[in-house]
């Protein structure tokens, strides 16, 4: 199926709609028009090519790609990493190395081919910079308020081809996001020269972290590293730094070099700064003759993984063996050998990266705190790696061993020497390292490595008939023909070609203010559960649509356009979707976050019933129902001694709540917009606190009994909340003083169910 995942909620809009808006934001001048028209065409020339990015560039044709020994299992499973000095940074990079499927036999030939955003690092003669400043040549910049302005063009020490060819392969094989611009020589880093007063002056930069330079003709390209560690916050990014992307022209003219005017452009990325220093210095510090060779530092550790018969023990099974070191003892159950193909996946897992060798931690039972371990031993050898999640890192021991009896007759293999100075420790992103050997090895590991469940709004949304993704989330919603309030997004993309040339682009959405309410939300998606939707093909010709939902989290956007095929009799939806990232004010192109894989089909869908928008119309256009002002439960209140009775059709349990448990009720019984319903004055009834028959919830407070009583139930499809005050009248329990609360929402119940049984 073709997929023409076209984004712009305005390419479709009713004229009535554009038309306010062109009033609105009109161009400046004829200029800005064409500009704003090239923009727009190129933006829908990027989508209907099919990218996936805005920040990768893929080559054409058909061509056998292999990479190098030590990148071989990125293709498999996106390799773990583990940096020097960054252990989150390291895992962040690693997860940012584009995932290519591994190629069947009848497609291993016609492998894409992956090119950095800055063009081919094989390709165009990159040189290593020196940082020597007497071997610095200046291109005088013609600036006329600064006339000692220059740009310097550095000494440079050959790369050999093999070492090229590495680097290469690892810049190519990165996900890059965008980044404001930023340059070493004039010292700055975002929008505007504000913010670069504090930025390092040249004598502060690290040398540590090489740069290089490409210089052809007079056309200069410079690759550079500018470190932001403690200046910025990037999120899960521990070690921020901008990969700076130079390119400029010069001419000589009576023995000096000119910059040529107009010529100079940067582009800048967002990196790991300790990973890719670690990686570029370990390619360049490597002899050239170690070109196909694993890039690590433990294969002569635990880098030989699958050299020995590793197993991971299962608690299940019986012990295997005693193993003593020092005062210490692994008593080791029994397991199943990893199989051999497994351990290789393994060892490639481990060889892909440098580890950053690290200490113990103090006061630490080195040989008791993983929850997953590698065993090997043979007549000679103990082997044992262990993943500590707790710290966050990885534990290998190893050691020869003598059998010896112990008092009570068992064979226990103790340590030569008493086994010192064997153990290393390294860093450890564990949850990553847990995700990858999932991968491998699947439901067959005996520890449990399958992710924990996630919560509903992160679980993947396989069916747009799985309305969660509508229900989940805040909606606003504009009407053909009616006044709109509405505010604008714009995000901004940044592309790139084979030689590092950029294109700038700016999108732009609307995002609707009027929000639907709860009650509306439940309402409008029981009535889009109720017909049969197909993903649709759509060709150029989209009708007007009627009705506009949009909505806008903190990190993607989402519309839906509801139109009519009057010439078929369907009503169509056509889904919008992006995702952003905020970058000082800014918002940049960035993945979703949320899992919405049914958008990967189809961002068209259509039912057979042309009633959908009239039936829709209507519930947008009620008035949304009175809410109680009075809906304040002090039994949800912080620090408030509160019981919750949960009844079932056979049983009653009981529990105190926890403020954590609290902040689950209250948050989703506040979501939800509910009706006042009125209750009759004299309405005191006997309370059962222990009957069964039905499904039903009371929140009470045994520490302070005169508290307003809370019971929930589901009735006739909705959910009632009934409030009362609880008083001892003749030995017997009445409620009194009641008022009823009720919400179309009828999964309140079931949702704390199923909070409490976990």
């Amino acid at each position: 199926m073709h997929k023409n995942k076209e984004f712009d909620i305005l390419n479709n809009a009713g004229k009535s709609i554009t038309d306010r808006l062109e009033a609105e934001f009109p161009p400046r001048d004829e200029k800005e028009k064409e500009k704003i028209f090239s923009m727009s065409e190129r933006k829908f020339n990027i989508k209907t090519n099919g990218h996936n990015s805005f920040d990768e560039h893929t080559v054409s044709g058909v061509e056998v790609y292999k990479r190098p020994v030590w990148q071989s299992f990125i293709g498999i499973a996106a390799a773990f990493a583990v940096v020097a000095g960054g252990i989150t940074g390291g895992a962040f990079a690693m997860k940012r190395f584009r995932n290519t499927p591994v190629a069947s036999s009848e497609s291993e030939d016609n492998t894409q081919r992956r090119i950095a955003p800055f063009g081919d690092f094989a390709e165009l003669d990159y040189k290593l910079q020196k940082t020597d400043p007497d071997s610095i040549q200046k291109i005088i910049v013609n600036d006329e308020e600064n006339p000692d302005r220059f740009i310097p063009l550095y000494a440079v020490t050959d790369i050999s081809q093999e070492k090229r060819q590495k680097l290469a392969d690892f810049f190519n094989n990165f996900d890059y996001d965008s980044a404001p611009a930023a340059n070493v020589e004039y010292k700055y880093f975002g929008t505007s020269k504000a913010e670069f007063e504090d930025y390092k002056e040249n004598s502060e930069i690290e040398d540590d972290m090489p740069s290089f330079q490409s210089c052809v003709d007079n056309e200069v390209r410079r690759i550079c590293f500018i470190d932001l560690r403690g200046k910025i916050d990037e999120g899960d990014l521990k070690n921020p730094c901008v990969l700076s992307y130079d390119r400029f022209r010069y001419t000589e003219q009576d023995g000096q070099l000119l910059l040529e005017k107009g010529s100079f452009s940067t582009i800048s990325w967002m990196v790991d700064y300790e990973y890719f220093k670690n990686t570029i210095n370990g390619i360049l510090n490597a002899d050239d003759d170690t070109a196909d060779k694993p890039l690590s530092n433990v294969t002569d550790s635990f880098g030989d993984f699958a050299a020995y018969d590793f197993f991971i023990p299962d608690v299940t099974k019986e012990k295997k063996m005693i193993v003593k070191k020092e005062d210490i003892a692994y008593w080791i159950n029994n397991g199943d050998v990893i199989p051999q193909d497994k351990r290789q996946q393994i060892e490639d897992l481990f060889n892909c990266q440098y580890w950053n060798r690290v200490d113990l931690p103090e006061k630490t039972d080195v040989y008791a705190m993983g929850t997953l371990c590698f065993v090997a031993c043979d007549d000679q050898e103990f082997r044992i790696i262990t993943l500590d999640p707790t710290e966050s890192i990885l534990i290998y021991d190893h050691f020869e061993y003598e059998d010896i009896t112990d008092e009570n007759g068992n064979v226990i293999h103790q340590a030569k020497n008493g086994g010192k100075d064997t153990v290393e420790a390294y860093a450890l992103e564990y949850e990553y390292f847990r995700e990858k050997l999932y991968e491998i090895l699947g439901d067959s590991c005996p520890v449990d490595l399958s992710p924990d469940s996630p919560d509903d709004d992160e679980e993947k949304i396989d069916s747009f008939t799985d309305l969660r993704f509508f229900i989940d989330r805040e909606w606003g919603y504009g009407i053909e023909g009616q006044p709109v309030d509405y505010s604008q997004l714009d995000i901004n993309v940044s592309s790139s070609n084979s030689q590092g040339e950029r294109e700038d682009a700016t999108f732009t959405y609307i995002s609707y203010n009027d929000i639907i309410s709860v009650d509306k939300k439940l309402r409008i998606s029981e009535l889009l559960g109720k017909y049969d939707w197909k993903p649709g093909e759509m060709g150029p010709g989209i009708p007007n649509s009627m009705i506009y939902l949009t909505s806008k989290s903190d990190n993607d956007y989402i519309s839906m356009r509801f139109a009519s095929l009057e010439s078929t009799g369907q009503t169509l939806i056509c889904f919008d979707q992006a995702g952003f990232k905020i970058w000082n004010d800014m918002y940049i192109f960035a993945e979703p976050k949320r899992n919405y894989s049914f958008l990967d089909e189809s961002y068209y869908y259509v039912t057979d019933n042309a009633e959908v928008i009239s039936k829709l119309l209507e519930i947008l256009s009620e008035p949304d129902p009175e809410i109680s002002a009075s809906l304040n439960f002090p039994l949800l209140s912080p620090n408030y001694p509160t019981d919750c009775l949960l009844t079932s059709d056979e049983e009653s349990s009981e529990k105190v709540l926890t403020e954590k448990d609290k902040k689950f009720v209250r948050d989703l019984i506040y979501k939800n917009s509910w009706s006042f319903v009125a209750i009759e004055p004299n309405a005191d009834t006997e309370a059962d606190i222990s009957r069964t028959g039905s499904d039903y919830i009371m929140l009470k407070s045994e520490k302070k009994p005169d508290s307003p009583v809370i019971c929930i139930e589901t009735i006739s499809d909705k959910t009632c909340i009934f409030e009362y005050t609880l008083k001892k009248t003749d030995g017997k329990l009445i409620l009194t003083n009641g008022k009823s609360y009720q919400c179309h929402d009828n999964s309140i119940i079931e949702q704390i169910k199923k909070y409490f049984s976990k």
